[in-house]
């Protein structure tokens, strides 16, 4: 598993590359000169039709139901692309690893594959408040919870805000709900789930609209 300080370099350098798209557009103003270009504000974003783009995020969360034996901790960080197709709804297609904290057992690493989708619900002062929820598939380096598989399914949902912190750059929070089991594909017997709920955050960057 990577060390901190070789994520926290992997990350700043994510965001060298990727801090020129928060810079605002450059359009030509109609009425100027022809090569007189004035520079305008062009939003851009997950909810604007025909947009592209990534989102970088972590989460923490707990397990809150259905324990299997002792209560599960779970760290995790994504890195998803997005289409916006509507102005109301973005298809997100994420990726998980995450650190599940195994009292019973030994700690899992679990990478995972989630598509979701986001729609915007309605207008608040200075965000947008949205819900998304999707399937997915993950696997594990171990059994996940104890007493389960290592291949499990995943199913996510969240409720959150985005607000815009660029021409092309919004900060995503929420409030997220994973569910991971194996849908009794090995008996009942060997399908301990996994409910856990807990806080989301992230950074939105839109390539083009």
């Amino acid at each position: 598993m990577p060390s901190l300080p070789q994520i926290t370099r992997f990350v700043s350098l994510i965001v060298i590359i990727l801090s020129p798209l928060a810079a605002p557009a450059v359009a030509q103003t109609p009425g100027a000169a022809p090569g007189e270009a004035t520079a305008v504000h062009v939003p851009r974003g997950m909810f604007e039709r025909g947009s592209l783009g990534v989102e970088f995020g972590g989460a923490l969360l707990i397990e809150a139901w259905n324990l299997n034996d002792r209560r599960e901790w779970l760290a995790d960080g994504s890195a998803a692309v997005f289409w916006s197709f509507t102005r109301r709804a973005t298809l997100l297609v994420e990726f998980h690893a995450t650190r599940v904290e195994q009292v019973s057992s030994r700690n899992a690493f679990v990478n995972g594959l989630v598509t979701n989708l986001r729609w915007r619900l309605f207008e608040i002062p200075g965000g947008t408040l949205f819900g998304e929820f999707g399937p997915g598939i993950s696997w594990s380096d171990t059994r996940t919870p104890p007493r389960g598989t290592q291949f499990n399914y995943l199913v996510q949902g969240t409720v959150g805000i985005t607000r815009r912190l660029g021409s092309r750059s919004h900060l995503v929070t929420g409030f997220r709900w994973l569910h991971l089991s194996n849908a009794s594909r090995e008996g009942r017997g060997r399908n301990p789930d996994i409910e856990a709920l807990g806080a989301y955050a992230g950074l939105s960057l839109a390539f083009s609209k």
